[in-house]
């Protein structure tokens, strides 16, 4: 990305949780503290109540 930008934008990645914990991105990302976060519904479910019944829905497993 900076390589394409000429340098204008450039992107920090933490793995593993470094910078804020999964339970704490939707706050992270409120704050400012990250642009970016792998959001778990579940955590927050009265702050995204949509996606987590999406992701519900969406998440069955086939038996046969």
């Amino acid at each position: 990305m900076e390589k394409r930008t000429g340098g204008k934008i450039k992107v920090q990645i933490f793995w593993m949780e470094s910078l804020v914990k999964w339970k704490d991105a939707l706050p992270g990302i409120q704050s400012g503290m990250a642009d970016l976060a792998w959001v778990s519904s579940t955590y927050f479910p009265s702050q995204l109540p949509n996606y987590l019944m999406l992701d519900n829905l969406f998440n069955l497993e086939m038996t046969m």
